[in-house]
């Protein structure tokens, strides 16, 4: 009989898989956003005017501060599992949004609106009374947002949802495109938390365009600073296969569009790196650029060749070839001969 009385039962924990999130994608949006400091500046403005009137409303002192977060979101999949959403829409520019703020700065908002002692704890589910008090915080929100001359003009937002799920958020809006991030971080009394503003890109890109742009009046030293590593190629010739495996060390190649100036290689040339290429001319005062060619990096890892297996048999395949489409109606098929 087994009497061993110090066995422990050990258990097994399985790591999570993180998941790889690839190169930050900015979009035109945000280039649209930073030409435009102008703009950006009226806007998170409006952020100071909703914090004054949610402090009235709370008795209580409410910063908020804005920061447009620097690469692409869809919120099929990156909306949090673990906030209260609003769903809001764009009247003047035909648009959604979406705002999800965490629980633990609601739930205090909620308790100062109520008069009671901030819980400890972060609220699990908002029952009816408090939904409909979320609701009554963002209708307040947005009376402010919208005494804002650039947001009434540019966005006109209007509520339309109240802590919806997400898979009820998900069917408001089109979470499958790119959308903006604005990053809230929010000050209750002595409580803090973030929120996120969600708009599609392209919504927000058209409301903006219109408004005019401002030159760059200044870059930052550490871009100035960066260095890149670029590979030069200059010439070109043509050479088959024969050519090529004839070539001995002393033979001469003829490149086309060089020449020699003042001891220097001259003529079209391009210069490249991992992310880009730059086209151009180079000559003895240096090189000229005329065009640019972007290349992004691919997210998917390089697929394994596989081995040829010498004991299956050889099978024969079918190699089409499609020189061209035409597209014909009906009746020309009549005349086909």
């Amino acid at each position: 009989m087994d009497t061993d009385i110090d066995r422990t039962i050990s258990t097994t924990l399985r790591a999570a898989r993180l998941h790889r999130f690839g190169t930050r994608r900015m979009t035109r949006a945000h280039l649209s956003l930073q030409r435009r400091p102008s703009l950006c500046a009226a806007l998170s403005a409006a952020a100071g005017e909703i914090a004054r009137a949610l402090g009235t409303q709370l008795s209580t002192e409410v910063t908020i501060s804005t920061r447009c977060l620097d690469t692409a979101f869809r919120p099929d999949a990156q909306l949090s599992a673990d906030a209260a959403l609003l769903v809001l829409d764009l009247d003047a520019c035909g648009g959604w949004a979406v705002l999800e703020i965490e629980r633990p700065v609601l739930g205090a908002a909620l308790d100062r609106l109520a008069g009671t002692p901030t819980r400890s704890t972060p609220i699990a589910r908002l029952t009816r009374i408090e939904e409909s008090a979320f609701g009554f915080l963002a209708l307040v929100a947005l009376k402010a947002a919208r005494a804002n001359e650039k947001v009434e003009t540019l966005f006109a937002p209007r509520l339309r949802a109240v802590n919806p799920s997400r898979s009820e958020a998900k069917e408001t809006i089109d979470g499958r495109v790119p959308h903006v991030g604005v990053l809230l971080s929010i000050r209750i009394g002595t409580v803090e938390g973030e929120a996120r503003l969600f708009v599609p890109a392209r919504v927000l890109q058209n409301a903006v365009q219109a408004e005019p742009h401002e030159p760059f009046h200044e870059i930052a030293p550490e871009i100035l600073a960066a260095t890149l590593t670029l590979r030069t190629f200059m010439g070109r010739s043509v050479l088959d296969a024969n050519d090529l495996q004839s070539l001995r060390p002393g033979d001469c190649v003829l490149f086309d569009e060089l020449r020699l100036e003042e001891g220097r290689l001259c003529g079209a040339g391009r210069l490249s790196c991992a992310g880009f290429d730059l086209f151009g001319d180079f000559s003895a005062a240096g090189f000229t650029f005329t065009r640019a060619l972007v290349r992004t990096f691919p997210q998917e890892s390089s697929m394994n060749e596989p081995q040829p297996n010498h004991d299956a048999p050889a099978l024969p395949v079918d190699v089409e070839i499609e020189l061209t489409r035409l597209r014909l109606t009906p009746g020309s098929y009549t005349h086909i001969r």
